[in-house]
């Protein structure tokens, strides 16, 4: 069978149906149904703008400087397994 004119990466549900997998299907569905409010929505929950992304990149080089401590501390044997008392 042919590929999906959508995705381009499942096959169409048929030739003579249609051009899209059962899954654009869905989508098309959907769009149809809900109209303007999907485009919305997609924006909110997938689209970060400029001030989110600095928001998860500096959240990311926290983790990033938490993770070095944690192996410098290892490296100078503050490891609570290596230390007997």
């Amino acid at each position: 069978m042919a590929q999906c004119y959508f995705c381009e990466k499942n096959e169409r549900e048929s030739y003579l149906g249609g051009y899209y997998c059962s899954s654009c299907k869905k989508l098309q569905r959907i769009l149809k149904l809900y109209g303007d409010d999907v485009y919305k929505t997609t924006d909110l929950v997938f689209i970060r703008n400029t001030k989110q992304q600095g928001y998860k990149i500096d959240t990311i080089k926290h983790n990033i400087k938490i993770d070095e401590q944690d192996e410098n501390k290892d490296k100078d044997g503050y490891n609570l397994r290596n230390k007997r008392t």
